[in-house]
C-alpha cells in the first residue's frame, strides 16, 4: 500500500507539468492563428513577379481628426481654455503617453497651470527612450526658466545634459548663461556661455535674446572671438553684416583676407584682390588668400598669364604644396592634362594623404597619355570600390588581358547587381544574347517578413494613430525612430511605403539610396515606381513638348527629376528657375527665339513655359551634338556648350563612357551619369508597364 502511495507522488508532478506545458502550445497556437493574416502578400504577374506587402493593424482605429484640428488653431490662438477643452475629449492609447505628456505640456505652458505642467516634468524619466524626450524636456527647461525654479533647472539639465546640448545647442547655451548668472551667481560662467552662443550661433533666436540683454558681454570680446564670429556670419552668407563688423577692427592679414572673401562671394573681384594682396604670404591665411587670387585671375583671363602669377606669389613665400594643388586643378579644368600632371605630381609627392580625387585624376591623365596599366593599377588597388570602379577595373582588365570566361562571368554578376544603373546598362552591352535573356528571366526578390516582435507591432500602433489624426511631425518622427530601431533591408522597404504616404519624395530617395542593392536587378519594381514617378500631371505636358522636336519624353523627365524633384517652384542658389531649372538671362533668349512673351521671373514657375523652353534648349543642343550624343547634351546643360565644345574637341578619340569619366568637373561628371541612370530607369520601367 506504502509503494502504491509514493508511486503516485511521484506522477502528479509530472502531470502538473505536463498540463502547463499543454496549455502554453494552446496558447500559442490560439496567437498564432490570431496574428497570422497581420502581414501578408499580393502577387501580381505582368512582365516579371512583384509582391506588395500590406500591413494589418487589429487595434480599434479612433478618429480624432477635428479634435484635434480644434486644439492645435485654439493653442495658436492662445485660447486655453477651448484648447483644454478639446485634448481632454482624446482618450489616448497607453503607448502614447509620452506624446499626451508633450501636448499638455505645452498647454500647461501657455496657461496658468504650472503645478500641473510641473507635475508632468517631474516623471519625464518615464519618457527616457521616446522619440519626444528632448522636446519633452526641452518645454520642462523653458517652464522652469519662466517661472524661476532655478533649482530644478539645474537638477533637470544635469541629468539630461547631453540629449538637449545634441537636439537644442543654442538652447542648451542659452540656458546654461541664464543658470550661473541668475541662480549660482557667477558671472564669469554666464558670461563665458552668453559669448560661447553669440559666437557659435549668430543667427539664433536666442542669440538675439542674448545681444539684447547683455551687450555689455558682447562688447568686451576679444579679438579671436570676433573673427570666429565673422567666419560664422560668412558660412551663414551674412556677408553684409560680416564685412561692417570687419571694417570697425584694426587692419590685419586676417581682417583683410575675411574683408576679401566676403567681396569675393559677393563678385565684386576687384574690391576682393585689393584686399587679398594686403594678406602676408607667410602663414597659412597667405596660402588661401593666393588661391583666391589665383582664381580671380583664372575667371578673367584663364590660364593666361596664370603661370607667372603662381612663381611671383611662391617668391613672395607662399606654400608651394598647396598652390601645386590649385594650379593642377586649374589646368585640369581646361583639360591641359600634361601641365595638370606634373602639379599633381608636386602636390603628392610633398602630401603623405593626398585627396582621393585628385589620385582618380592623375590616374586618368595616365589613361590619356596611352599608360592604360597604370590606371588599371589604380581601381584594382581600391578596397571597397564603388559602382563605376568595379566597372572601370573589368573594363580596363578587358583591354589590357581580352575576354575570357571568367571576365564574362565578372561582368554577368556586375549586371545583376546594378541592373538599373548607368554601369549596369554598359556593362549589359557586352553580354551575349543568352545571358541578357537570363537576367530578364530573373524573378523579383521576394520582400520577408517584417521583424515581428512586440515593440515592432507598438511602433506600429503608434504610426496609425498619428497617420489616422494627419499629425505629420509625429508620423515622421516615428518613421526615423522605426528605421534606427529596425535597420533590417525589409524594415527598410516598409518605411518606403509610409514614406510614399506622406509624399515626402526627399525621403523617398535618400531611404531608396540606403538599401543594399538599390539597383539590383532584384530589387522590386514597386519600390523603383515609388522612386521613380512618371508623374501624370507633368509627363502629358512632357510629352507634348517632346514630340514636338523628337526628343524621348523620358530623358526629359530624368532630367527633371534631377532638376527640380519635380517642384515647379524650386530656386536654386545660383538663381535657376522650375522644373527644368532655367537660368532667367538663358531663359530670355530662348523665349525670343521660340516667341515666349516671357517678361518676369516668375514666369518660369509656370510648369507650361518652363518645359517649353527646356525642351526647346535640349533641341538646339541636340542639333549641335547629333541625336545619338545624350552624354554630350547633358554636360552642356549643366556645364554650358562652349566648355564641352572644348572637351569635345580634346577628347575626341575616346568612346562616350570615357568622355563621361574624364570630364574635368566633378559635378558635371556625376550629374551626367545620375540621368543617364534615371534615363535607364524610366526606360525599363516603361518597357514594363507596356508590357
Amino acid at each position: 500500500m506504502a509503494i502504491i502511495l509514493n508511486h503516485k507522488k511521484k506522477i502528479f508532478p509530472i502531470i502538473i507539468v505536463i498540463f502547463f506545458i499543454a496549455l502554453i502550445i494552446a496558447f500559442s497556437l490560439v496567437f498564432y492563428l490570431l496574428n497570422r493574416n497581420r502581414i501578408t502578400f499580393s502577387r501580381k504577374t505582368k512582365m516579371v513577379k512583384t509582391y506588395t506587402l500590406s500591413f494589418k493593424t487589429r487595434h480599434h482605429k479612433i478618429d480624432y481628426l477635428d479634435t484635434f484640428k480644434d486644439f492645435f488653431s485654439a493653442l495658436k490662438k492662445k485660447n486655453i481654455k477651448k484648447a483644454k477643452k478639446a485634448l481632454d475629449k482624446i482618450d489616448f492609447p497607453s503607448y502614447l503617453n509620452d506624446y499626451k505628456s508633450l501636448l499638455y505640456l505645452k498647454l500647461y505652458r501657455k496657461g496658468d497651470y504650472t503645478y500641473r505642467a510641473l507635475q508632468i516634468c517631474k516623471k519625464n524619466k518615464q519618457h527616457y527612450f521616446s522619440p519626444f524626450y528632448p522636446l519633452i524636456i526641452k518645454n520642462c527647461l523653458e517652464l522652469f526658466r519662466e517661472k524661476k525654479y532655478w533649482k530644478l533647472t539645474n537638477e533637470t539639465f544635469k541629468s539630461n545634459e547631453i540629449r538637449v546640448l545634441k537636439n537644442f545647442p543654442d538652447f542648451a547655451l542659452f540656458l546654461k548663461g541664464e543658470l550661473y548668472y541668475k541662480y549660482f551667481k557667477d558671472k564669469k560662467k554666464g558670461d563665458y556661455y552668453y559669448r560661447r552662443l553669440m559666437i557659435s550661433f549668430p543667427l539664433s533666436e536666442y542669440a538675439k535674446i542674448a545681444y539684447k540683454t547683455k551687450r555689455t558681454v558682447f562688447n568686451k570680446f576679444s579679438t579671436s572671438e570676433k573673427i570666429e564670429r565673422i567666419e560664422n556670419l560668412i558660412r551663414y552668407r551674412q556677408y553684409g553684416k560680416a564685412k561692417r563688423e570687419l571694417l570697425k577692427f584694426k587692419t590685419s592679414s586676417k581682417t583683410d583676407f575675411l574683408i576679401g572673401l566676403t567681396y569675393y562671394k559677393r563678385g565684386a573681384y576687384n574690391y576682393s584682390k585689393r584686399w587679398f594682396l594686403k594678406v602676408n604670404f607667410n602663414n597659412e591665411i597667405g596660402a588661401e588668400a593666393a588661391k583666391y587670387i589665383l582664381r580671380i585671375s583664372y575667371k578673367r583671363r584663364g590660364l593666361e598669364n596664370l603661370k607667372e602669377i603662381y612663381y611671383s606669389l611662391v617668391r613672395k613665400g607662399v606654400n608651394k604644396e598647396k598652390l601645386s594643388l590649385i594650379m593642377g586643378d586649374f589646368n585640369f579644368s581646361k583639360l591641359n592634362l600634361g601641365e595638370a600632371k606634373n602639379f599633381y605630381d608636386d602636390y603628392i609627392k610633398h602630401n603623405k594623404q593626398p585627396k582621393k580625387e585628385i589620385i582618380r585624376r592623375v590616374a586618368w591623365i595616365n589613361y590619356f597619355m596611352g599608360n592604360i596599366r597604370k590606371t588599371y593599377e589604380y581601381y584594382k588597388e581600391i578596397k571597397k570600390p564603388l559602382i563605376s570602379e568595379k566597372y572601370w577595373s573589368l573594363k580596363l582588365k578587358e583591354k589590357l588581358h581580352g575576354k575570357s570566361k571568367k571576365l564574362k562571368q565578372e561582368y554577368f554578376g556586375f549586371v545583376k547587381d546594378n541592373y538599373y544603373h548607368y554601369y549596369g546598362n554598359l556593362a549589359s552591352k557586352k553580354l551575349s544574347g543568352k545571358k541578357l535573356k537570363k537576367i530578364n528571366r530573373l524573378t523579383e526578390k521576394r520582400v520577408s517578413d517584417l521583424p515581428y516582435t512586440p515593440f515592432f507591432l507598438k511602433e506600429l500602433k503608434r504610426m496609425d494613430f498619428f497617420a489616422v489624426n494627419n499629425l505629420r511631425r509625429g508620423y515622421k518622427t516615428e518613421i526615423k525612430t522605426l528605421s534606427k530601431l529596425y535597420p533590417a533591408e525589409e524594415t527598410k522597404y516598409y518605411i518606403l511605403d509610409k514614406y510614399y504616404e506622406t509624399n515626402d519624395f526627399y525621403s523617398i530617395i535618400v531611404n531608396r539610396v540606403k538599401l543594399h542593392n538599390p539597383f539590383s536587378i532584384t530589387t522590386p519594381i514597386k519600390y523603383l515606381i515609388i522612386a521613380y514617378p512618371f508623374h501624370e500631371k507633368y509627363f502629358d505636358l512632357v510629352k507634348r513638348e517632346s514630340w514636338k522636336y523628337g526628343i524621348d519624353p523620358l530623358l526629359v523627365l530624368s532630367l527633371i527629376r534631377q532638376e527640380s524633384l519635380f517642384n515647379e517652384g524650386a530656386l536654386s542658389y545660383a538663381g535657376a528657375r522650375g522644373l527644368m531649372q532655367i537660368m532667367y538671362y538663358t531663359a530670355r533668349r530662348l523665349a525670343r527665339e521660340n516667341h515666349v512673351n516671357l517678361i518676369r521671373k516668375t514666369h518660369l514657375y509656370k510648369p507650361e513655359i518652363n518645359v517649353r523652353l527646356g525642351v526647346y534648349y535640349l533641341k538646339k543642343l541636340y542639333e549641335l551634338y547629333g541625336r545619338k550624343n545624350n552624354h554630350l547634351v547633358l554636360a552642356a546643360y549643366n556645364a554650358g556648350e562652349h566648355r564641352v565644345n572644348h572637351w569635345k574637341r580634346i577628347l575626341k578619340d575616346f568612346e562616350d563612357d570615357e568622355f563621361v569619366e574624364m570630364i574635368p568637373f566633378t559635378q558635371t561628371r556625376k550629374y551626367v551619369k545620375i540621368i543617364l541612370t534615371n534615363y535607364n530607369i524610366y526606360k525599363r520601367l516603361n518597357n514594363a508597364k507596356e508590357n
